[in-house]
């Protein structure tokens, strides 16, 4: 069997959505004929922490971590901390932490683990065969990890871009300047052009740098695991329930999904004891205070916070209708969230808020899985939520996607094509 060293921060216990796809990965991985070792943060500094996803781990894959340091402490003295992405980005994130973030811990706070996990690579890979290094990223610090080693064994690397680098949309939140970004695309280029794979996961994403580098790009999206979903029955709603899951930050946040939920109610008096919203995970302070004051009989709308990936799984078969606000930026184009593939396997109906001709758009027509609106779209909304509201009412629940379609993303399946690749480059 053919060993597979994968360099990722996000571990379990970490939680969220960044720890999901190479947990998913390494965990189907032997079947293919890969053995997973895993290098890792010993005492990383995580948003969101999830003590059930250490009990999803393959117990055969192996697990390395060694320490690493993170600029907390200066983050505190400044405001804020480095975590700002996954977070709060206002508020209580000064300016002045925004701007240390983008312009002098490049390409993020993460960057001081690169030295030390060369050194332990270094020593490891003189006694251990490893016929694969895969980094991913973001923080995609711990892609120079895999420059560095690249350049020292010639071992074939896979470079898996989760999100964007040098045109991510929290650059300019983060007051980056022209010479950092310089450095962010210095860096992203050298990573592009020795890595022996470069994964993405959209299309989109991967035709930008497909442009930008002249190289073939690979793309592999998220998905989910039928194993999730297992054990976990569907009681159906009491209420008329929308949920969303994740992060809500000033890049998701829909005001016309609450003007037209206005409108619904004045459409449909009755719905005002029926409707219910869930919002998990996440959470900017200043639209936590806003949703607060449109609820204002405080009893239509909860605010959970985060809850285990075990708890996500089971808090789908309680709602009608799953939401996705979808990023306003630059690039969302090609942001498919995490979280679309797990409301494919939920099996119901998805309102998606965002860009109609993104790649997230495109997989929910093709899947017969429901609808995306623009931003901005207040009538829209609400027309889907009255049609959806109605056909609740009448027969007790709504159609989901088409279950045949849905299984090309599959976790297993998407492990096999990874397989297929990686085979190509072993030696």
């Amino acid at each position: 069997m053919k060993t597979v060293l994968i360099i990722t921060y996000y571990w379990p216990p970490s939680g969220g959505s960044g720890v999901q796809r190479w947990m998913k990965f390494a965990n189907y991985l032997e079947d293919e004929g890969w053995h997973p070792v895993i290098l890792t943060p010993e005492n990383p500094q995580f948003v969101v922490k999830d003590d059930s996803l250490e009990q999803e781990v393959n117990e055969n894959i192996e697990v390395l971590r060694i320490p690493i340091w993170e600029p907390y402490q200066l983050f505190e003295k400044a405001g804020g901390n480095p975590n700002v992405s996954q977070g709060n980005t206002s508020g209580s994130v000064s300016s002045i932490a925004k701007f240390i973030r983008g312009n002098f811990f490049l390409p993020d706070p993460r960057v001081f683990w690169r030295k030390p996990a060369v050194r332990f690579l270094k020593d490891y890979l003189k006694s251990r065969r490893v016929d694969f290094i895969v980094t991913t990223g973001p923080p995609h610090s711990i892609h120079l990890i895999g420059l560095s080693l690249k350049g020292k064994f010639n071992i074939p690397w896979l470079a898996d871009f989760r999100d964007p680098w040098s045109d991510w949309d929290m650059l300019d939140e983060f007051h980056t300047s022209a010479l950092a970004r310089s450095y962010h695309r210095k860096m992203e280029r050298k990573v592009a052009g020795k890595a022996d794979i470069l994964l993405t996961v959209s299309p989109s994403w991967a035709e930008t740098l497909h442009k930008r580098y002249d190289r073939q790009v690979e793309v592999i999206t998220n998905g989910f695991d039928t194993a999730d979903f297992s054990n976990v029955t569907d009681t159906g709603p009491d209420n008329f329930s929308l949920a969303h899951f994740g992060l809500i930050n000033q890049f998701r946040h829909a005001p016309a999904f609450w003007e037209a939920l206005e409108q619904l109610q004045l459409l449909n008096p009755e719905i005002h004891d029926l409707l219910k919203i869930d919002l998990y995970g996440v959470m900017d302070p200043e639209i936590h205070t806003f949703i607060e004051s449109w609820d204002k009989s405080g009893e239509q709308v909860t605010i959970h916070g985060s809850i285990s990936h075990k708890e996500v799984i089971e808090s789908y078969r309680k709602c009608t209708v799953v939401l996705m606000f979808m990023n306003k930026s630059s690039n969302a184009k090609g942001h498919i969230p995490g979280k679309l593939f797990e409301y494919l396997s939920a099996g119901k109906p998805i309102l998606a808020i965002g860009d109609p001709e993104g790649d997230a758009a495109t997989i929910i027509r093709d899947t017969g899985a429901g609808v995306v609106l623009r931003w901005d779209d207040t009538e829209g909304i609400c027309g889907i939520l009255n049609e959806w509201y109605l056909e609740y009412k009448k027969t007790g629940s709504l159609p989901g996607p088409d279950r045949n379609v849905i299984n090309r993303y599959s976790r297993k399946e998407l492990t096999t094509r990874l397989a297929s690749l990686m085979n190509k480059h072993a030696g």
